[in-house]
């Protein structure tokens, strides 16, 4: 029984042994676990630190946010204002389209602001205006000039008859100095035309002594002017595509094709002359041909020269 007994307590020491053992090594475990929570709480120290700056960074961001709806809504305030604005605007066009008045109250005619803007567009003494007038069309072209020409007749029929119909008034720009450039050089060119062509059928009728032709030539020195501005507006405008013929190109070329074809009418007609014993057609071929040279080596001479 002593044995047994014995026996009994040798194998429950042996278990309390690997008991003991077992504990020792959960305690082991148990302390590393605990150095390791012990660590890691310096990395949620860190961790809560970082959520206490994005906090505060995210009041920092609702408090802007709160500036940037107080600016939204000052902005709203102000469409607002703009709307109604344009309301007001729209409702005065589309009752100044339909009235031919419309009422200012005194305090606007006595307001530094309206003095300000006549002093812009009236003289010192208020007796001179301007208008400025823009165009939708290049100021060079023939729809601009068109459109001064639609303004000077607007606004002298529409002062006659009214206590400024004894007011001068006169319109300025490129497009203006363009179409008086040309009015002044239509009105020259039909006045010279007119002189030169009666000077030329004297001179002819003193020098060759008849009248058909004398007639023949002048109606021949005109043909040839429309002519050539027939065939340079074709060639310039119409094939090269050009803007179109200068102003100037009507005067001097009526100038030049007179000038010259009256000296070689002239020579030709004297040519005709030395030629009468045979037929005037013959004669004239004749007269042509010694003529003919002559001529051509002008119109190489007198191109070359005017050449740009």
């Amino acid at each position: 029984t002593a044995n047994k007994n014995l026996a009994a307590m040798s194998t429950g020491l042996s278990q309390m042994a690997g008991g003991l053992k077992t504990i020792e090594s959960g305690v082991g475990k148990t302390s590393d676990g605990i150095g390791t929570i012990v660590t890691n709480m310096d990395k949620v120290a860190q961790g809560l630190d970082q959520m206490k700056s994005g906090q505060q960074q995210l009041v920092a961001g609702l408090d802007q946010f709160g500036s940037f709806g107080t600016q939204l809504s000052a902005v709203s305030d102000a469409l607002k204002k703009i709307s109604g604005g344009l309301g007001q605007s729209q409702d005065f066009l589309a009752q100044f389209s339909t009235d031919k008045t419309f009422h200012i109250p005194d305090e606007a005619l006595t307001s530094s602001d309206y003095k300000t803007a006549l002093n812009s567009f009236m003289s010192g003494d208020r007796n001179i205006t301007k208008m400025i007038i823009v165009l939708n069309d290049d100021p060079y072209s023939w729809e601009a000039v068109n459109t001064i020409k639609e303004i000077n007749t607007t606004v002298s029929n529409g002062m006659k008859g009214t206590v400024l119909s004894d007011a001068r008034f006169g319109v300025s720009g490129p497009s203006s100095l363009t179409n008086d450039m040309n009015d002044t050089l239509s009105r020259d060119l039909n006045r010279m035309i007119v002189i030169v062509l009666a000077g030329v059928f004297l001179v002819l009728l003193l020098v060759i002594r008849s009248f058909w032709t004398p007639v023949f030539i002048t109606l021949s020195l005109v043909g040839s002017y429309f002519a050539a501005i027939f065939v340079s507006n074709t060639l310039f405008v119409d094939i090269m595509h050009y803007a179109g013929l200068s102003s100037f190109v009507p005067f001097f070329a009526f100038i030049i094709i007179v000038a010259l074809g009256v000296d070689y009418s002239i020579f030709l007609m004297a040519r005709f002359r030395e030629f009468g014993d045979i037929a005037p057609k013959e004669a004239i071929i004749q007269a042509s041909r010694q003529i003919g040279g002559v001529v051509m080596a002008a119109v190489v001479f007198f191109g070359g020269t005017f050449a740009p």
